[in-house]
């Protein structure tokens, strides 16, 4: 019977983000199965595997047809061969397919498992390429799957993985639009204006750190129509 190291991810919430206790298990194949779904939505949600520097999440998004994965990460920034500070990093995969429980871009492939330990079914990614190697080089790792509800970075975490309605935002004033869209990039350490109400508001959120001075390249495409939109409404606010 085959084994192979899995390094399971278990989940403090915090307010900041994910902390974590590392709980190691070998993997008996035989506790492996397909995870079937009625509706791809419940693919969504964050996987996280690795631990301490070997750490990274992969962030899966389904808004109707559009798909959107993006892997953070991170290393060590270093100057003058000394430890200097933590960069992250992201990177959004591309041509994304989920073909009933397999996954497939031109980063990796994998599948959907279900992986049972004792009485407890664990929701994971199976990854044939993973971004991070934890086990035996060369082979597949397992990222256990984190629902939205477990994710603390921000009040509006909905922008990532859906786009809202024009419903949905009308309700809101005109303040919280801009923080709502402002969060958005909040989440990948844009370093706002200094002294500036965004800058104050989100240096107040434990979960919040300045790093870039452009995030851009970061964005995914799912976030992008709903800067757009909440741009929309907030015009219309302004008219009105």
């Amino acid at each position: 019977m085959k084994l192979k190291k899995l390094l399971f991810l278990l989940l403090l919430v915090s307010l900041n983000a994910f902390s974590q206790i590392l709980a190691g298990e070998e993997i008996n194949e035989n506790n492996l199965s397909s995870w079937h779904v009625n509706n791809i939505d419940e693919y969504e949600g964050i996987y996280a595997i690795g631990f301490s520097e070997a750490e990274a999440e992969l962030t899966v998004a389904i808004h109707n047809n559009l798909i959107c994965v993006q892997l953070k990460s991170g290393d060590w920034l270093t100057e003058n061969e000394q430890t200097v500070g933590w960069r992250t990093s992201y990177v959004n995969y591309t041509n994304i397919k989920i073909d009933g429980n397999k996954f497939y871009s031109d980063e990796t492939n994998g599948e959907f498992v279900i992986y049972k330990i004792g009485n407890k079914m664990i929701k994971c990614l199976k990854l044939n390429i993973p971004p991070v190697q934890t086990g035996t080089d060369n082979q597949y790792e397992i990222a256990r799957r984190f629902s939205i509800g477990e994710i603390t970075t921000g009040k509006h975490i909905k922008t990532k993985f859906e786009v809202s309605s024009p419903e949905y935002l009308m309700p809101l004033s005109l303040a919280e639009l801009k923080i709502m869209r402002n969060e958005i990039f909040a989440r990948y350490g844009y370093t706002f204006k200094k002294g500036g109400a965004i800058h104050i508001y989100f240096n107040e959120q434990d979960w919040y750190k300045a790093e870039f001075n452009n995030v851009d390249a970061f964005i995914t495409a799912i976030e992008k129509l709903n800067i757009a939109e909440i741009k929309k409404i907030e015009a219309l606010k302004m008219n009105n």
